[in-house]
């Protein structure tokens, strides 16, 4: 989140490398806060010239948490569905106002958090039922 001190943008978090496995593939991604701006860039492990980066609004985002390992690796897999080859070297892919490829994503991750909960406690009762009957 971006503080207002004086007309100065003042950034909370830092800009920190971090390390992720999607379908066990090593990637580099950062998060960089900038004024307006939220930047995910992610690279390939193996090449650091080739990256896919979004570029995400403040304003549209201030309720998403752009840091989730979870988003990242989605936004990874969106990314090699639409040709992305983190294998190629200088392969370089931008998706500017990725707004709403962020929010289908996280979406999708609240559909998935939700259909797992319901079958975990489907099982739970199901487990409790046949307790019940022995």
């Amino acid at each position: 989140m971006c503080v207002s001190k004086g007309g100065i943008y003042l950034k909370v978090y830092r800009k920190q490398l971090r390390k992720i496995v999607v379908n066990d593939t090593l990637f580099l991604y950062v998060v960089d806060e900038q004024a307006y701006d939220i930047v995910i860039r992610v690279y390939s492990n193996s090449l650091k010239s080739t990256f896919v980066e979004f570029d995400v609004a403040w304003e549209d985002t201030w309720d998403i948490f752009v840091h989730e390992p979870r988003l990242i690796s989605n936004l990874i897999q969106y990314a090699i569905r639409q040709g992305w080859d983190y294998q190629q070297k200088n392969n370089k892919m931008r998706f500017k106002n990725a707004n709403s490829i962020v929010r289908i994503l996280m979406a999708e991750n609240l559909d998935q958090a939700f259909n797992n909960a319901s079958k975990i406690k489907f099982i739970e009762r199901r487990y409790m039922l046949d307790e019940k009957e022995k």
